[in-house]
Formats: C-alpha cells, structure tokens, sequence
C-alpha cells in the first residue's frame, strides 16, 4: 500500500469523511480515521482474552474509575464467617451520590422505555447490594465495578439521545465533547451521526477509501492504553472469554458468572431427596390440575371456590347455604399426620413470639388440614429456619444458643441465598438444630474444642464450597451485629424483633419461590429482574432479598398498623398473585387497592388475598407457609 501522507486544505472545514488524525492498523488493508479527535486510540482487534486482574478489573477491557481498597472494607462483628462485610459508608458517598442523582434523572423519564428501565433497576440493585448485603471483599469490588458500569450505561443512554442529531447533514453547532468516551465504528452512518453530534468518533475503513479529495491533518500512531493492571487476579487468572473481539468479550466483563446474579437463581427448591421437585409445568397444563379434592386426595389444591369460602373473618362460621354453594368447610380436626407434634398453622405460644396480623391469621386458621400430609420428601425445605425452631428448646441454655448462634450465621446464610446453585433447601431441620447447638455427633457438649469441631462439620455440608476452614470461627463470644446493633448476648428486649426479622425474611424468600414455580422465567434474565422488582414492591422500599433495618414503631409495609399504610403494599402483592395461573377473578380482576377504601374494604381485600396465597403456598409445598406478622416495638 502506498504511504498516505497529509492533505487537503488545512483551513477547510472537516466532513465526516475527513481525517483530523489517521492511523495505520496490522492489517495494512485497513486505517482508522477520526473527524473530530486529534488522537486514535489502540482498538481491541482479533483474539483477545478476558480475565480478572490482580485490581479486580478486566485490564483494558474494564472502564471503570474507582476500585475500593481492603482497607474501606469492615468486617461484619461477631460472624462466625470471618471473611464478610460491608464498605463503609463514607467511600461509597461519592458513588452513591452519583447513582441518587442519576436515578433522578431518570424518574423524570417516560416508564416505557423498557432498555432503560433494565439498567436503571440493575444499578439500584446493585447499589443495594453493596449498602445492606454483607459479602466477601472481592464480591464488594465487583458490585462497585458492576454499580459503575450500570452507571455509564444510563449516562451513555442519556446523553446519547441529548446530543445527538439525528440528520447527517447538518454541521456540528457545537465543539466535540472531547469528556465522552466515543466509539470505533465500521458503519459510515454511525460517523455521520456522532460527527454532527459532537461526539467522538474513531472510523475503522478500508484504505480504499481514502480519495484525492480526502482531507488529512495528521499522521498520528495509535495510542494504547496506560496505567493498566495486567498482574493475576484472586481467582488465579482464571480465562473466562479466549476469542474474537466484539460484544462477546465485553459481556464477560460484565456479572454474568462472576459473582452471585442480579437475581439469584437460588431458592432452588430442591428438597432434601434425590431428584428434586418435578419440573414447572406451563400454566396451562397446571390448570388442568385444579379438579375438586376427593377424599383420597393427599396433595390439598386451593381451588377458587375454596378460597371464597375462607373469607369470612375469624370466628364465623359458613351458613349451610353457603357451604352447599361451594362444598367446603373448614375442618376442626386436622389430619394427625399434618400435625406431626407440632400444628405449624397456629402460632407457637411463646413471650418472644410476635402477634399475628389479623388477616393472616385467619387465612392461617382456615386451611383444609383434613387429607393425609404428603411424604416427607415432598415436602418444601425452608429458605429461612422456622423461628419457633429457636423458641421450642425447653431449657434456657439451648434456646440461648440457638438464638446466639442463627445471629453469628445469620451473615453467611444470607449471603449464601444470592449465590446461584446452591440448594439451601436441602437443608434438613436436623442440621438446624445440630449446628445452632454446636454439639451435634458428641457426647461432651461442654468441650469447646470438640463442639467447634463437629459444628464446623456441619456447617462445612452446606458452606464449603463457599468459604474455606479459615474463614470460619465458631468460637466468638463478643457482640454480634444484627440490624445497625451489637447485640451482646440473648437480651430479652431484642428477641421478639429477632423472631419478627426470620419471618419476615422468610415470607419474602417463599413468596419469590412460589412466584419461581407459578410464572416460570428461568431462561430470561431480564425477566427475572423485572419479577424481582415487581415482588420489591410488595415491601418497604423495594428491599426484597434482606431487611436493612427495623422498622418504626408504628411498623411499615404489609405489617403496618393503620390499613391506610398498607395500601400500596397490598396493592403490590395483588398485582403479583394476578399473574398465577388459577388466581381467583375477585382478585385479578378486582379494582385496584385504594385508599379510598375504608378501612372494613381494605381488611377484606387483604383477607381475601392472604387466604389465597397461604392456600396456594400449601398446595405446592405440602407445608406451612411463613407468613408477616405484626411488628413488635423493639428499642
């Protein structure tokens, strides 16, 4: 190829098609030109490889501006996993900042614009995350990096469409925004636009292309990028993309596979047997299911008619009538092998234990416990452990210790439900109270060593392939952090706000499991994170995977004392049973919630709305559900 050199007049003003700088590639076939920068920087061409450096970055394929260090991390107090904690709130200020003012921005935007409803939901998500989610410090880097590039993103989106002109031939008005990163392109309409637009813009063509007429400022060498970190990251170098260039490589460097999803896969509801649940069924070969219960029938199913007829408030009875109409009655003996010791739709008598929520409580006392309980491998494990679990010891010294004990795990189990294909429900209650104990498999309670010993064996079953042997350390005494408070011991005044957070906890996790099994969406990511916000809804918020503090006194979503308060919560969780395939009309296609309503108006629709979700939760899991109750004032 014969040398191009300058040309052209140098006082003319530039086209598109121009060269305020030229640059040679590898391949002496191709040039990349720019009309409006006086640089070209090196463009990633042909095979290239991914992986995470020792700043945890993705080299030069990363663009992010700041990375925490191991000292802005704080380790989460008295866990028994040593290795989890959170960034301190004054290095994430400026980040946070820079993501309020951005989601301003965009609340101020048309809702239909479903791309930017994705990034923006991601980067709250993520932001969320790095505020209340202990992790580990390499998941707290990348949740930064991940908050960041959602970040870019949107602000690429929006100045993208303020910027740009959308006819090709109008000269540029303005200077180029040389504080915009730009873009390498092959398509000549991309150049035209972005040129006109003021935005940076490197053109990689052929070198045909380059005409007598052509103006060219400047002969420049590419510039490659400085300042990049290429030494072995925490994961050993570990390869995640070897291949061509493209949209490829840059989605390797983005959360898919990295660290714990933006909506985790887990609960798996995969029960404590081999093989697992049976498949999700479409919603229309379920409906085929729902035929009237039989006496035989050892799986109950909440038919519409069955769940009108649990509306009526607590105490009264159907009339005959009425129970003709829909040949139900709720049953007073419930089948012995429902109770198994212990009737888990009635709330365990204990002084820690919260009241129930009158709603719930009915919708708890109504269900059809009349058929044989389904075997004990059909059975729904739990996300959460049962909060009677840590109430029902008869002695002082074990319920202390398991009350102890789920605060020191209670980071670690958190974490461990965000992490994909991790089966939490396989978890036997057995191992609960083995592990919340520490002297499972011993005759010697009192020897610490040995109870660390076995209790690290347990917990080993579940957490080790998270953490290893010297992450854990299940000796500590001292205070143990739990919502914003060091908690010192078993303090009495704490215990039923404890209790509240498990079941609250709880229902969130199931809600989203049976949400999983009714309106199945696993093979599309974007739709997850949109059933993941749908579901926040339903809480204070928008906070559906943890709680980050305790609420008022008066108590807040679902929980709220004054009906009017709970509208919009209860709203939320009627647009998320709407969706299921046999949710009553009375429901999905009622009016919405308002607080217009009075106060009677609203406790039936909530009523009506528990009865069936609590009914539904059954028919699936062959459980009982955990379900909200009322919040205890906790100081």
């Amino acid at each position: 190829m014969p040398s191009i050199e300058a040309q052209g007049d140098a006082q003319a003003p530039l086209s598109w098609s121009d060269a305020r700088a030229l640059a040679y590639t590898n391949d002496p076939k191709y040039l990349i030109t720019s009309p409006n920068m006086d640089f070209v920087p090196s463009p990633f061409v042909g095979i290239v490889e991914v992986s995470m450096r020792a700043d945890y970055r993705y080299g030069a394929f990363a663009p992010i501006w700041w990375t925490p260090l191991p000292d802005d991390f704080e380790y989460v107090e008295g866990s028994w996993i040593t290795c989890l904690g959170l960034l301190r709130r004054q290095s994430t200020e400026a980040l946070n900042s820079l993501v309020d003012e951005l989601s301003r921005l965009v609340s101020l935007r048309d809702e239909s614009d479903s791309s930017l409803s994705v990034l923006h939901t991601s980067m709250l998500h993520c932001r969320n995350r790095l505020r209340y989610f202990p992790c580990t410090f390499r998941d707290a880097v990348l949740q930064v990096h991940e908050t960041q590039r959602y970040w870019l993103l949107i602000r690429a989106y929006l100045d993208y469409e303020n910027y740009l002109d959308v006819s090709p031939t109008v000269v540029p008005s303005s200077p180029v925004r040389t504080d915009l990163m730009g873009a390498f392109t092959t398509d000549p309409g991309v150049v035209q636009l972005f040129f006109n637009s003021g935005i940076p813009v490197w053109f990689i063509r052929s070198d045909t292309s380059i005409l007598a007429d052509t103006i060219i400022r400047a002969i420049v060498p590419p510039t490659s990028p400085v300042n990049v970190c290429l030494e072995r990251g925490p994961d050993g170098g570990l390869v995640l993309y070897k291949g061509l260039c493209g949209q490829r490589h840059i989605l390797e460097t983005m959360r898919f596979g990295h660290t714990y999803l933006d909506i985790s896969r887990t609960p798996l509801l995969a029960p404590d047997v081999v093989g697992g649940y049976p498949p999700a069924v479409s919603q229309k070969d379920y409906k085929g299911t729902l035929a009237p219960a039989t006496a035989s029938r050892s799986r109950p199913v909440a038919t519409t008619s069955r769940s009108q007829a649990r509306f009526q408030p607590h105490g009264q009875a159907a009339s005959r009538s009425n129970a003709g109409a829909t040949s139900y009655l709720p049953y007073a003996r419930p089948h012995p092998t429902q109770v198994r010791s212990v009737n888990k739709f009635q709330r365990f008598d204990h002084p820690w234990m919260p009241a129930q929520l009158d709603a719930w409580r009915i919708a708890m006392d109504n269900v059809d416990l009349s058929q044989p309980a389904r075997p004990n491998s059909e059975l729904w494990g739990y996300w959460i452990p049962e909060p009677a679990l840590l109430l029902r010891p008869t002695t002082d010294d074990r319920r202390n210790r398991y009350i102890q004990s789920w605060l020191r795990l209670r980071p670690a189990w958190l974490y461990l439900l965000r992490l994909p294909g991790v089966a939490v429900t396989a978890v036997p209650t057995q191992w609960w109270r083995d592990v919340l104990y520490g002297s499972s498999a011993t005759n010697h309670p009192d020897d610490a060593s040995l109870r660390k010993t076995r209790r690290w064996e347990g917990i080993q079953k579940v957490f080790g392939s998270v953490f290893q042997a010297s992450d854990f350390h299940g000796d500590r005494t001292g205070p143990v952090w739990w919502l914003g408070r060091r908690v010192p011991g078993v303090v009495p005044e704490l215990c039923p706000g404890i209790m509240w957070e498990m079941m609250e906890l709880g229902f969130h996790y199931e809600l989203l499991a049976l949400d999983r099994v009714l309106v199945p969406e696993r093979n599309d990511p974007q739709r997850e994170l949109k059933r993941a916000d749908l579901l926040g809804r339903v809480f204070p918020a928008g906070h559906l995977y943890s709680l980050p503090q305790l609420p008022p006194p008066e108590g807040a979503g679902l929980c709220s004392r004054l009906p009017y308060r709970r509208v919009p919560y209860l709203e939320a969780l009627r647009q998320v049973l709407s969706r299921w395939a046999d949710c009553p009309a009375s429901i999905c296609h009622s009016s919405p919630i308002s607080t217009t309503f009075t106060a009677e108006e609203i406790r039936l629709r909530e009523v009506e709305m528990s009865s069936y979700y609590v009914n539904t939760f059954f028919a699936h899991s062959g459980r009982a559900p955990i379900v909200p109750y009322e919040y205890p004032v906790v100081p």
